[in-house]
């Protein structure tokens, strides 16, 4: 079984020299960071959250890849009391075996 760090996530559609077989869903993983104002530190950390979510999905799919990766950051309204979110989306595929 594939871990995290085997999953190939690529913005594109495709991935040169493979083919896609098969299209497993649309997977969305979630990171969220402390409060207080959005830093570079807390953006990296809530996006690091979000691949990990994203990745125990793909490996339950048995996925190969996902294609079309999206990345979205959102924060609450209140100055210091504001929830850092990172989205990464994107569609779970598997490709065609050799």
């Amino acid at each position: 079984m594939k871990d995290n760090d085997e999953i190939l996530c690529v913005t594109t559609d495709v991935v040169s020299g493979k083919e896609i077989e098969t299209t497993l869903g649309y997977v969305v993983g979630v990171g969220n960071v402390a409060f207080g104002p959005f830093t570079a530190t807390k953006a990296r950390q809530a996006t690091e959250k979000a691949f990990r979510d994203l990745g125990r999905q793909v490996i339950e799919m048995k996925a190969d890849a996902v294609v079309g990766i999206q990345t979205t950051a959102t924060s609450g309204s209140l100055v210091f009391f504001r929830p850092h979110t990172v989205l990464i989306s994107g569609t779970a595929v598997q490709f065609k075996k050799k």
